[in-house]
């Protein structure tokens, strides 16, 4: 097999710091804020969304050797800090995956207790 087609997918060229940043606010604005705005999504449904978002976030930080800014970072600790307080409706799988995602843009996660 020749080696251009062999060659790693991935060995383009390396994303810019704009276009990750571009990346990380489209997943809070067409993955996040949606699935927060539908009530009708199941602890699995939320779960899903949650993972391709750290997926993407995680492969989006690999491209482009650039985190997350400090406002995707502060929107995402905003929008999903509700689901961390203790007398909130989510399952334990589903804090787990907050928790996740909040570090997967670079935020902290208070220890509970």
């Amino acid at each position: 097999m020749p080696a251009e087609e062999r060659r790693d997918p991935w060995a383009g060229e390396k994303m810019s710091r704009s276009e990750a940043q571009r990346k990380y606010i489209n997943l809070i604005q067409y993955q996040l804020r949606p699935m927060l705005g539908n009530r009708g999504l199941s602890d699995d449904g939320r779960v899903g969304v949650l993972k391709r978002m750290v997926r993407e976030a995680h492969r989006t930080r690999y491209e482009s050797g650039a985190v997350p800014g400090s406002g995707a970072r502060e929107e995402v600790q905003d929008l999903l800090a509700a689901y961390l307080k203790p007398d909130h409706w989510a399952g334990e799988e589903l804090r787990d995956w907050v928790k996740r995602t909040m570090r997967a843009y670079g935020g902290t996660v208070e220890s509970e207790g």
